[in-house]
């Protein structure tokens, strides 16, 4: 690497040196308070490495103006590698990724904004190694930047001897600086105290070189290929700490990028990538356990526009595993996809000339965020955020047996990328939510996050509205299924009285769309017979019962009963007698008198149980 890529870093170390050796002077400890900072900060981003790393990969292809982006992961036993193709590092993003609390990526268009995230790499591991290529280059060429991120960067000879030189320069053109600072430090030298001090602030905000041998290296290390290369214009490399726990977190991390369908309440696949929309490939290998996943986002069919700014989506997220054995690959079965209808606008769009509602929301972000009193770089120019709703729906290969069965309530908010925040039902949300300094929480008491969930209520209502629309039933049926109540801020909201799931969402069995609480079904255990006593009937809303579609009432009804109470039929409805005709028990009996015993033994003994203190 020549002598011109060198002077990046050059040059900010003596910008560096400069500030602490002012502060030093001054006797400002800031650099130790930093430091202190950003150790707090490493300790708040448990597992949420790789996390940060993809949001940093949809970020610089976004800031890019790119939409499908691939991100390769790669594991050995002693790395791992997270590469992409978005925007290449140049001068600031060194001096950003460097520093703390320092982003020129402003929060409507980029997830992360704080200029902390990259921090959490240090959970599990000591350095951080970045490759970057030219811009319009890729990474199959010798890459343009190179340097590493370390804890200690003063354990390093060259770079200590380096440091110590510029030191001594600095100081001998400032006589006044060096009298201050050895006033300070009566026992050692202006030099020395300088690097003392120096190995006592943050080792991220003074990287060291790396050669392009070094990142040959690597390549041969992950095993990367020139295809993947030449698909990588920036390139992670965390050298792992070996221990136990630091290790796990990697396996985690991984497990959670990939998801599965297999445990209960898992992330369903790809989904962890559903909201990025700089990424559309990401490619794992983890070389440990022999395993390789593909997961793929890909959009379906064309989007629709629902009015009001709002769009819809129907996107399929796909996870394809292979195990590797030696240099053959095993297929390990069909993929596991997840099929998505996504509903999302942007808060403020529109043009605030013409539109008053845009005009007006901008103006609600603007307070809201003066509210909050975040970094005025970041945030100053804010006038429109996205915020999109997703209902995970079955595959049609599912059919028709599987139609009407709950969805499960493990939707998750997300910032971007999934936090640890349940929405309290299937419906999963995203927007660009001021969280928790890791991404893992949400405070929604805030008037800024208040206004987005506001937001996501109105649109799981317009994604609601439409499927009710659709023209099959099984599609209609998602409207009830998609309020399985858990717990979980958009759960409360909808169950509120005047919420979504008190609405008209429950497709009936004449193919209407009713409220919950207008339902009149059999108890559960009155089901199996219920599908007897009505055999024949077109209707049986005149002996007081409102049933809702067959396949809801026999798959979903844990379902339906959180939607309202109240909703089971009395006994005296399967004795009324309608305009003079047969009831329900009668209608029953002249239809199957001549059945024979197994009709009869069941059909007395429920009537026996069901009547018995009538």
């Amino acid at each position: 690497m020549d002598a011109a890529k060198h002077d990046i870093l050059a040059g900010l170390w003596r910008r560096r040196l400069d500030t602490l050796a002012a502060g030093i002077a001054n006797g400002d400890p800031y650099y130790l308070q930093i430091a202190n900072a950003a150790e707090h900060i490493s300790a708040e981003h448990q597992g949420r490495f790789l996390i940060e790393l993809i949001q940093n990969a949809n970020d610089q292809a976004v800031r890019d103006g790119l939409t499908n982006t691939r991100v390769s992961i790669a594991r050995t036993e002693g790395l791992i590698a997270v590469g992409n193709s978005g925007q290449p590092f140049d001068d600031a993003k060194v001096d950003n990724i460097t520093s703390i609390f320092k982003s020129d990526k402003t929060a409507d268009v980029c997830i992360g904004n704080k200029g902390i995230g990259f921090k959490a790499v240090f959970q599990v591991a000591d350095s951080a190694e970045i490759y970057s290529c030219a811009p319009g280059g890729n990474l199959s060429q010798e890459p343009a930047i190179a340097f590493r991120m370390v804890r200690r960067p003063f354990d390093d000879p060259a770079f200590r001897a380096e440091f110590r030189t510029l030191t001594e320069t600095l100081l001998a053109r400032d006589a006044e600086r060096r009298r201050a600072i050895e006033g300070r430090f009566a026992a050692q030298s202006g030099t020395d105290a300088v690097l003392r001090e120096a190995a006592r602030a943050a080792g991220f905000t003074f990287p060291l070189r790396l050669t392009v041998e070094a990142f040959r290296g690597r390549i041969d290390q992950l095993g990367l290929s020139g295809q993947t290369l030449a698909n990588t214009q920036t390139l992670i490399v965390l050298p792992l700490d070996t221990s136990v726990p630091s290790l796990e977190r990697v396996t985690a991390a991984l497990d959670e990028i990939c998801g599965d369908h297999v445990e209960d309440g898992s992330i369903p696949a790809a989904a962890s990538f559903l909201f990025l929309p700089g990424i559309a490939k990401i490619e794992v290998l983890d070389r440990v356990r022999g395993i390789r996943t593909d997961l793929e986002k890909t959009e379906e069919i064309a989007s629709e526009s629902l009015g009001d700014g709002a769009t819809l989506r129907y996107l399929t997220t796909t996870a394809k595993r292979t195990v590797t054995v030696a240099a053959a690959d095993a297929d390990s079965g069909e993929p596991a996809k997840q099929h998505w209808w996504v509903v999302e606008r942007l808060v403020g769009g529109g043009d605030p000339l013409t539109d008053n509602k845009a005009a007006s929301e901008r103006e609600a972000l603007r307070e809201a965020i003066r509210a909050l009193r975040l970094p005025e770089e970041n945030w100053k120019d804010v006038e429109h955020v996205p915020v999109a709703v997703a209902l995970p729906v079955p595959g049609e290969s599912d059919g028709d047996g599987h139609e009407g069965y709950p969805l499960g309530p493990n939707g998750r908010f997300c910032i971007g990328l999934p936090t640890q925040v349940s929405t309290g039902l299937p419906l999963w949300v995203s927007a660009h939510f001021h969280g928790k300094i890791d991404r893992t929480a949400i405070d929604f008491s805030n008037a800024y996050n208040t206004l987005l969930l506001d937001t996501a209520e109105e649109l799981a209502r317009t994604l609601l509205d439409r499927i009710k629309m659709f023209p099959r039933r099984s599609q209609q049926r998602l409207a009830a299924l998609a309020m399985e109540r858990g717990q979980g801020e958009l759960a409360t909201r909808s169950f509120a009285p005047t919420g979504l799931a008190r609405t008209a969402i429950v497709l009936a069995a004449d193919g209407a769309f009713i409220e919950a609480k207008q339902l009149r079904i059999p108890k559960g255990n009155d089901l199996a017979m219920f599908e007897t006593l009505s055999e024949g009937l077109s209707s049986v809303e005149s002996y007081g019962f409102r049933l809702p579609d067959p396949m809801l009432l026999k798959n979903a009804r844990a379902v339906l009963d959180t939607l309202a109470a109240d909703t089971e039929a009395p006994d005296a409805a399967y004795l009324r007698r309608p305009n003079g005709d047969l009831s329900l028990v009668e209608h029953a009996a002249v239809r199957h008198r001549a059945d024979g015993s197994a009709f009869w033994e069941r059909f007395l003994s429920w009537v026996l149980t069901r009547f018995a203190s009538t």
